[in-house]
């Protein structure tokens, strides 16, 4: 059930300044450093008032409006059989393979649950929630730094975001 291969695993001992750490404390270091390299990511950003000014001078006249098109049934379908499913699962452990073989009996309501999201320009609560893996690049595998974010959302949260794209 879209779990992470065995290659990929993170080992429950870790070592940081030669203190071995528990997976708990391994699941906070990965959290701190994540959320740390953002922090440092958004300092560098230099030119901000440069990209918000040319921002606002192109769409002098406001954003445009997201057009209030209902979904069908058919396009439910058609894109949750166009997604990988082959894919990890997300923090509901729902496989893409299981959204698909059951595209057609969920249909009705994924349709209904995205309409009137669309139609209130609301995104579900529950759709936002996500787990954040740290995935292995390359190097000494004891070291924080060797290691990427992957975020894992639900399935459901894929399908809406291709039909808002």
């Amino acid at each position: 059930m879209g779990k992470l291969g065995s290659d990929e695993n993170i080992s429950t001992l870790f070592k940081i300044d030669n203190a071995i750490l528990n997976t708990s404390q391994v699941a906070n270091e990965f959290n701190n450093y994540f959320i740390n390299l953002v922090d440092s990511l958004l300092a560098e950003q230099k030119n901000t008032e440069a990209a918000s000014h040319f921002l606002h001078a192109s769409f002098w006249q406001g954003f445009p409006e997201m057009a209030n098109i209902p979904l069908t049934d058919i396009e439910i379908v058609r894109t949750v059989n166009s997604v990988n499913n082959k894919s990890l699962a997300g923090y509901d452990e729902m496989s893409n393979k299981i959204l698909e073989l059951c595209a057609k009996y969920l249909s009705k309501s994924l349709t209904y649950i995205c309409n009137t999201s669309f139609n209130q320009r609301n995104f579900p609560d529950r759709f936002q929630y996500l787990i954040v893996a740290p995935t292995f690049k390359n190097g000494d595998r004891s070291q924080i730094a060797n290691y990427r974010p992957i975020s894992l959302i639900k399935s459901f949260s894929k399908i809406f975001e291709i039909l808002i794209y």
